[in-house]
């Protein structure tokens, strides 16, 4: 038997194979190989001839002449001779893929079929494996074929694929959908079914099968054997593609070769023993088989079955039996049981039959809806197709289908007779209503003692104990009207789904739903059922049945009426609501446009409520795409809608609110979002109590506005925790992992690890449980649990917890840029252990994810561990590594500095230090942050500033006031002044800021180190928060005039984007800076180079100090060999007045655009429009934006324009000739900074002016009883300010490590821990955070 079967799977096969040759070949081989056994030689030879000659015979005699085109009855020896060792075995306890057998559960020629259960993945799942054995192309043709046609098909009544593969042996198996069920013929006979019943079960296979159709996939195979119906709920399940095809692809020829064809022969068709093509028309065939089956008990044809070729030739020659001759035939067996068709319409379906039967295929049904429609008919008393009947059969039909109607108008002819039937008819449905009505009121009775406190119960039942007391009494109380009792049955659980308690609803849409489908009812209440139920079953996380119904109700919800429409919006809901739990959010983005075109086409009565929930939907959606602008546009028209519809406390207006409250929260704007979110939380709680899904939901957003929001993340913990207590005790329970997970990161993130590991537990053993939750993003659970565990030191538990993350994905899965997150922490596992080399190398496999998809910052999903600057820092100093490990020499590869906060960027928050733009996040960097990033800088955080860069001092930040590094009770300049005191405190080499009027200049002199203003135009200004657009500039404050053109010449250059940006070629300002000038000899390297003096800067009142420092400076110069110039700005007085004109007039325009609509801060309570504006204005800036908005305003107004803002620019003219002119003399000029050094802090100078205004007291003189003293390094004058103790320090010394921590607290609460924390870390880890290219950088 091998042999043959070798021999058959060889590519010589004969043209004309016949058995003959395939017996004679077979025993042929047989003797070859086994000549050693050389006793059975003539016994053998004997038998093979005797076996040849009644083959022969029976071939050359009969056989041929039929089968004349040659391919089917060599098949059936061959497949004779290769079913019994074609199916590998397996034991119970095999493992296959994910799956252990258990016991066999049947065979066939092409594969055994095997009961499994699943033992991998962590829930557990019962499937049937077919296996089959991969000896030969065709066979591992087939599996894939298989495979592809059962993923391609979604149907309630076809068994699902759950997996395949190749097995450890080399055999193939499939894991399908199990089925409990028996055989269709069985179920029928042994349940006694009647004619309806077997048709109804037929019309699901039907509609199976016209699935399968659209779907251009041909079963081939159709019998009862291959149609199991569940003992649990009667359902009807499509088995076995083994043998299917694709329609439209090639005949299956090798296939075709091992049988009759790819088929059972007692049901297949005449074409298939033809060896032609098969289509559509080949399962009409097969399934009418099944029907003559079901209807007759037995088969078309009376020929025995054992007998292959004289079935063969009935199928091609004889004339079907008519279902009345089966009938006569089946009742006269001695054997046989009454036939199951009844005599009603014995002729309707007869004609069916037969003409599914029909030999041609062109005169069965066209199609298999055709074939549907007939049977449909038949069930309603309609005439049917097949029949081709005249008018005497359709008026017979009529009279069937309308029998009253027709008999009412007879009687009525003979008179009284009629009326008595009349009466008796409507006396008896008088008493089914009666009994209804009585029951419904027996029900009604129930629900009111229940809530009766005088029953001695204790006091008043809420809402939730009357339904469950009217759940139990409609099931009881109604048992014996299913009609009634499904209807309210989902009445009730409506109830409770709007409640927001989906576990109780669940089960009782599933009853309601079985009441409808005993009655045999499809109906619209039938669909809606369906539909809620399935949005029930997602939520308590059944997500199989969910999809089940789904499905069913799709195929159903086609109408036009606005019911229709209703329903098929609730399975948009649903399905948008699975996608998303997966991730899916592009396909989420499909349905949600479908839900609007489904509410657009929807009538007037239905139209806004349909869209309105349309509108949340996809505005939630570009939410979580970032497309911010559209998902605002939506969410607002969506509120809108439901307050104009249903008011402010309904249910529907809470839920788009909530959406709304979410979305400000995701693009950043927190403080809006708590507005929104914290005050419908009140409302939540009053319309749908603290036990529901969406108290749920509105903790939840708040939790994730309270993790991002300053000093608030214990209260995003209490919120996370309620969230999870909410799904876990009464609605779903797989839906508290978002909430454990959260907060075990918050607590995580501040140091709390041991309270987040059992959270971290809890997390994943709901993620396990849960079959539904497929979000990749969980598959991180334990690796967040691993940096907890090594954060408390338990290393061994930490690689545990590492292993178990990283085998939760698969491979595809380790090529997604999400990866990267866990290889970071098993990088920090890894080092922590002591193997430096692996961590390195697990480092390198995270920075390549992530390089490769530029995009994974905007698609990665938000976490409230986030913190924005590490993060954002590490990950920018592994890039730096890596290229300085590939060779990179870029200047500023590896630098760390850190923006003003004014400028743009999207990897941090940028709120120009008010709070107007609290919580703001850019979708976009400006050009500086981009440019600077691109030279290879490492960002370490925002810098704070004075509020859109309005003040001197530093002092006007919402955010608490900088302090100079040099002395804590001195102001470090403005408005650049954190970015000056960053840079001297030794935070950082190097920081950007912006000067408008000496925004950079005045700080860098305060703080004692160096700032640039360029020239105007020549850095972009895009993405810069405009103060004063004409006179607003970026640059750059390092510790030398050399670091300061270095990062000048990456930041600068011409920007498309920036009218103001000045059309000229990148400068290399270090190489102009250091080379040497014309003519000049090296000790006098300025020779040649004028320096003017302005006589206006250097009046009587310039401080002692600052002079004696310029005239110093000046002093050095000319030992440099330049040559001092006084040159004149006659208009320099004028300089002030004219800033305090334009500057303030530009900030009023520029500022505008905070209304509270568009941008920033809204107030939380107003009357109106106007009122809004108002109080947001007012609540958002500060009083010296205030105060220069109210000058700008002013100096802009009707009748002042001409007379201040005019003559002003035109004094700024004046101004600019007069520079112009000094030009001509000099080649550069050379001013004091400030008149004065640094000045108190602004509470120190109150305290002096509170002291002096006392009676008691006098203004105190410097505390250490002199007003200077000498540095002891290098001997020049420093005045002390202190008011706790002198302490002198000069600037030739950089500040103490506790200055340096008092610093890092004024700069603003984005440079403190953030900050501070982020270098301590890069600076311990030079391996981490080389900063060797960037040599020239003075550290």
């Amino acid at each position: 038997m091998t042999t043959a079967r070798l021999w058959l799977a060889s590519s010589s096969l004969p043209r004309h194979f016949t058995p003959a040759t395939a017996v004679i070949v077979a025993v042929k081989q047989f003797v070859i190989t086994r000549r050693q056994d050389i006793a059975f030689g003539p016994y053998l030879s004997l038998a093979a001839v005797v076996v040849i000659v009644w083959w022969v015979a029976l071939w050359e005699g009969y056989a041929r002449p039929m089968f004349a085109t040659g391919g089917a009855l060599r098949g059936a020896v061959a497949r004779r001779l290769l079913a019994h060792d074609a199916v590998p075995e397996a034991a119970a306890g095999t493992r296959i893929g994910a799956f252990e057998i258990r016991e066999p559960i049947g065979r066939g020629g092409m594969g055994a079929v095997f009961r499994a259960e699943r033992v991998e993945g962590g829930f557990e799942q019962t499937v049937a494996i077919k296996r089959m054995s991969a000896t030969d192309a065709t066979t591992r043709e087939r599996f894939r074929a298989e495979m592809e046609i059962l993923a391609r098909l979604a149907h309630p009544n076809i068994a699902q694929l759950v997996d395949g593969g190749v097995c450890a042996d080399g055999s193939l198996y499939l894991a399908m959908e199990y089925v409990d069920g028996e055989p269709i013929d069985d179920y029928c006979e042994r349940r006694g079914l009647g004619t309806d019943e077997r048709i109804r079960l037929l019309l699901r296979i039907a509609d199976a099968l016209a699935h399968a159709h659209r779907s251009l996939v041909i079963h081939r195979d159709i019998k009862p054997s291959n149609i199991l119906v569940r003992r649990s709920d009667g359902r009807p399940k499509l088995l076995d593609f083994g043998i299917a095809k694709l329609y439209g692809e090639a005949q299956d020829r090798e296939l075709t070769q091992q049988g009759f064809g790819p088929m059972t022969p007692t049901y297949a068709a005449p074409e298939q023993f033809r060896a032609q093509p098969v289509t559509v028309a080949t399962d009409i065939y097969q399934f009418g088989v099944l029907m003559y089956r079901l209807l007759s008990g037995g088969l078309p044809y009376d020929t025995p079955t054992d007998d292959p070729v004289a079935w063969a030739r009935a199928v091609l020659e004889h004339d079907p039996l008519a279902l009345d001759r089966a009938r006569l035939r089946r009742s006269a067996a001695a054997s046989a049981q009454a036939s199951p068709v009844s005599r009603r319409g014995l002729r309707d379906l007869d004609a069916i039959v037969q003409k599914a039967l029909k030999k041609d295929p062109a005169e069965r049904y066209g199609a298999m809806l055709a074939l549907i429609a007939d049977l449909e008919a038949f069930l309603d008393g309609r005439p049917v197709a097949a029949r081709h009947g005249g008018t005497g059969y359709r008026l017979a039909r009529f009279v069937a289908r309308h029998r009253w109607t027709v008999l009412a108008a007879a009687v009525a002819v003979l008179g009284l007779a009629a009326t008595s039937l009349v009466a008796l008819s409507q006396a008896r449905q008088a008493r089914e209503e009666a009994t209804k009505l009585r029951a419904s009121v027996d029900l009604l009775n129930a629900v009111f003692a229940a809530a009766d406190v005088n029953a001695g119960r204790g006091g008043k039942r809420s809402l939730e104990d009357l339904l469950d007391v009217a759940a139990k009494d409609v099931v009881q109380r109604l048992d014996r009207h299913p009609e009634l009792r499904a209807g309210m049955l989902l009445q009730v659980a409506d109830v409770y789904a709007s409640m927001g308690l989906p576990a109780r609803a669940a089960p009782l849409y599933a009853r309601s739903i079985a009441d409808f489908r005993s009655r045999g009812e499809r109906e619209l209440a039938y669909t809606r059922a369906l539909q809620r139920g399935a949005l029930a079953a997602y939520w308590n996380g059944d997500f199989r049945q969910s999809q089940a119904w789904i499905d069913e109700a799709a195929a159903l919800a086609t109408g036009s009426d606005d019911a229709t429409a209703e329903i098929r919006d609730g399975l948009h809901f649903t399905r948008w609501q699975m996608l998303r739990s997966e991730g899916r959010i592009d396909e989420c983005r499909e349905v949600a446009e479908h839900g609007v075109r489904n509410a657009a086409a929807a009538g007037d009565g239905v139209r806004d409520d349909l869209m309105q929930r349309a509108l949340v939907r996809r505005g939630t959606t570009a939410t979580d795409q970032r497309r911010y602008d559209e998902a605002e546009r939506d969410l607002k028209q969506a509120v809108h809608l439901a307050e104009r519809r249903f008011g402010t406390a309904h249910a529907a207006t809470l839920k788009a609110k909530q959406a709304l409250g979410w979305h400000y929260a995701t693009r950043g704007d927190l403080t809006e979002g708590l507005a929104i979110l914290e005050p419908v939380g009140e409302q939540v709680v009053e319309v749908f109590g603290k036990d529901s899904q969406e108290w749920a939901r509105n903790q939840f957003n708040r939790a994730n506005i309270y993790a991002l929001a300053p000093g608030r993340w214990e209260d995003a913990v209490r919120a996370y925790l309620e969230a999870a207590r909410v799904y876990q005790a009464s609605t779903s329970p797989h839906f508290a992992v978002g909430g454990l997970h959260n907060a075990a990161l918050v607590l995580a993130a501040h140091g709390r690890c041991a309270e987040a590991v059992p959270l971290f537990a809890d997390t994943e053993r709901h993620w396990r449980e849960s079959q539904g939750l497929r979000n990749p993003w969980f598959k991180r659970v334990p690796a967040d649990r691993a940096a907890c565990e090594l954060a408390l030191g338990n290393i061994a538990a930490a690689q545990a917890q590492v292993a178990r993350s990283q085998a939760l994905y698969d491979a595809d899965e380790r090529g997604q840029p999400g990866y990267a997150h866990v290889l970071a922490i098993a990088a920090d596992v890894a080092e922590a252990a002591g193997d430096r080399t692996e961590a390195r190398r697990l480092l390198g496999q995270a920075i390549d994810l992530v390089a490769d998809d530029p995009a994974w910052a905007e698609r990665a999903p938000d976490s409230p561990l986030k913190t924005p600057d590490e993060a954002l820092t590490l990950a920018q100093a592994r890039a730096a590594d890596e290229r300085l490990a590939a060779g990179d020499t870029a200047p500023l590869l590896g630098v760390p500095i850190a923006h003003k906060d004014i400028f743009a960027s999207a990897e941090l928050p940028t709120t120009a230090g008010s709070k107007m733009l609290e919580g703001y996040r850019s979708p976009f960097d400006a050009t500086v942050v981009a440019r600077l990033g691109q030279a290879g800088t490492v960002t370490l955080a925002k810098l704070n500033c004075d509020e859109f860069a309005m003040g001197s001092a530093n002092e006007n930040s919402a955010f608490g006031a900088a302090r100079n590094p040099w002395n804590l009770q001195s102001v470090p300049g403005g408005s650049s002044g954190g970015s000056a005191a960053a840079v001297a405190a030794r935070l950082l080499p190097a920081a950007t800021g912006t000067d408008t009027g000496g925004s950079i200049r005045q700080p860098a002199s305060f703080c004692g180190v160096s700032g640039i203003k360029p020239t105007y135009g020549v850095c972009s200004r895009y993405g810069m928060i405009a103060f004063a657009s004409s006179l607003d500039q970026a640059g750059v404050l390092a510790r030398s005039a050399e670091d300061c053109a270095l990062l000048l010449s990456a930041m600068s250059g011409f920007d498309e984007r920036d009218s103001t940006s000045a059309e000229r070629p990148p400068q290399d300002f270090v190489a102009q800076m250091l080379a040497p000038r014309a003519d000049a000899p090296a000790a006098r390297p300025l020779a040649g180079l004028r320096i003017g003096l302005p006589r206006e800067f250097f009046p009587a009142a310039l401080a002692a100090d600052v002079n004696g420092t310029v005239r110093a400076a000046l002093a050095e110069f000319e030992k440099l060999g330049a040559t001092l110039v006084d040159v004149s700005l006659p208009r320099t007085e004028l300089s002030i007045p004219v800033y305090y004109i334009i500057a303030p007039a530009e900030a009023s325009s520029n500022l505008s655009r905070f209304d509270g609509v568009r941008y920033g801060h809204r107030a939380a309570k107003y009357a109106d429009l106007l009122d809004m504006y108002k109080k947001s204005r007012s609540e958002g800036f500060g009083a010296e934006v205030k105060r220069r908005i109210l000058i700008g305003t002013y100096v802009l107004s009707a009748g002042y324009y001409d007379a201040y803002y005019i003559k002003a620019q035109k004094v700024r003219t004046l101004i600019a000739d007069d520079f112009t002119r000094a030009y001509e003399k000099c080649d550069a000029i050379l001013t004091p900074a400030s008149p004065s050094p640094s000045a108190p802090a602004r509470w120190l100078r109150s305290t002096s002016a509170s002291a002096a205004g006392s009676p008691s007291t006098t203004t105190p003189g410097p505390p250490c009883g002199s007003s200077r003293a000498r540095c002891a390094s290098c001997s020049t004058s420093a005045r002390c300010t202190s008011r706790r103790g002198c302490r002198r320090r000069c600037p030739c010394r950089p500040p103490t490590p506790s200055a340096r921590r008092g610093t890092a607290r004024a700069i603003g609460r984005r440079a403190t821990a953030s900050a501070s924390s982020t270098w301590r870390q890069v600076s311990s880890a030079a391996s981490l955070f080389p900063f060797a290219g960037a040599t020239r950088f003075r550290w």
